[in-house]
């Protein structure tokens, strides 16, 4: 909704987006443009107006649903206070702004207490960092992307679909395993620990497999077992899959930091192009037993790194950087 002076009218916008009349194409686009700090109170306004149009049923329900949302998504407990109508809604709108955003249907339907008009929204727009607790309790920390789930796991099979990254703790559940679909590859699993990165620009997905066992999936090769402790990258232009040992734990999987103590320079480069997302293809280097204590936070990029390391060492190996692929000489 355009005001007259060219600004988005924010209440306007918030209220038509939940009576349903927005376009499905930008959905993902108005939450996150409601995360967005810009005309922050304008927004709150706007979603007080949709909290109070909601019909109100007993206290106890509205505080119970307040409770089920904040542990859907993730967020700790919090008591509320309900008395009087007004001022339940009051609190409420004021406490759960970001709740409205992801479960306000939800939330709708259960203080109206009629069927829902439609289903809740099963995917989450992440940032770096969120944690999604699926329907089986499995974990998903999502490092970027969009991850796309059902309400409730039916079927053979517990699907989800990722466009992005995202590191997965799986719930084991042998009868029913748990399968990923991404953009070039499908990972299969029961229950496990890894990464698993999907990259629609450069059409390359890798898996970092940290405990347990997967089957993959990926293009005209067949199926694939990785086990523990190895990596899985699968070039979807050149059909090219290579498998590596992992060298690279939890944290830096999860937030790009890299820390080392006393590790050798392959050990540093090796560690360095698997976290950025790059092949590493050593043509010639000394593997000298000198080691180094070095850190490289999460933005830095792998010609940064790779820069700092060359200088570090002397100017001893020579690098360039073509096709997601690092060769070192």
């Amino acid at each position: 909704m355009i005001a007259g002076n060219g600004k988005i009218n924010s209440r306007e916008l918030i209220k038509k987006f939940f009576e349903g009349n927005y376009p499905t194409d930008i959905e993902r686009r108005f939450h996150l443009w409601l995360l967005n700090e810009s005309n922050r109170e304008e927004k709150e306004e706007g979603l007080k107006d949709m909290w109070e149009s909601i019909p109100c049923g007993n206290p106890e329900t509205v505080k119970g649903s307040l409770h089920a949302v904040r542990t859907k998504l993730g967020m700790p407990a919090t008591t509320v206070r309900l008395g009087r109508r007004r001022l339940a809604l009051r609190v409420a709108a004021v406490i759960i702004p970001f709740l409205l955003v992801a479960g306000g249907y939800y939330l709708a339907d259960r203080y109206a207490g009629t069927p829902a008009k439609e289903p809740i929204a099963r995917t989450v727009e992440a940032l770096a960092g969120m944690k999604v607790v699926l329907p089986d309790n499995s974990v998903v920390e999502i490092t970027e992307g969009l991850l796309t789930y059902p309400e409730h796991f039916t079927g053979p099979e517990r699907t989800v679909t990722l466009e992005g990254s995202g590191y997965f703790e799986v719930v084991t559940d042998a009868g029913k395993p748990f399968v990923i679909h991404g953009n070039t590859m499908d990972v299969r699993v029961t229950g496990t620990e890894f990464m698993f990165t999907n990259d629609r620009e450069t059409m390359v997905s890798t898996v970092y497999l940290v405990e347990g066992s997967v089957d993959v999936t990926a293009g005209e090769n067949g199926t694939v077992a990785l086990e523990q402790g190895h990596s899985l990258r699968y070039d979807s232009v050149s059909g090219e899959i290579t498998i590596g040992e992992l060298a690279l734990g939890k944290e830096a999987l999860t937030t790009g930091r890299l820390i080392f103590e006393n590790a050798t320079l392959s050990d540093i480069i090796n560690a360095s192009t698997q976290s950025r997302g790059y092949e590493l293809i050593i043509r010639q280097m000394d593997r000298g037993s000198k080691t180094y204590n070095i850190k490289f936070i999460s933005d830095e990029n792998i010609e940064e790194i790779l820069g700092v390391l060359s200088v570090l060492a002397d100017g001893s190996f020579r690098y360039t950087i073509e096709n997601n692929k690092v060769y070192i000489e």
